[in-house]
């Protein structure tokens, strides 16, 4: 059997599935020393993110004069 691109790439998509499907799977894990609240703001700390209420972060992009 020719063993060509397509079914390499196949192939080893279908050992990662079978790792996936067939392995222990992920642990349930809890943050270190509880969670953390960050700012990210310009380099002055003037101008900060914030968060929509449906979950995004609001993202400025200013040009640099």
């Amino acid at each position: 059997m020719k063993f060509n691109m397509p079914m390499a790439v196949f192939g080893g998509l279908a050992l990662i599935a079978a790792a996936i499907y067939f392995g222990s799977g992920s642990q349930p894990v809890n943050a270190a020393g509880g969670v953390q609240k960050i700012a990210i703001c310009d380099a002055n700390g003037s101008n900060c993110t914030g968060v929509f209420p449906t979950g995004f972060l609001k993202v400025f992009a200013h040009r640099k004069r």
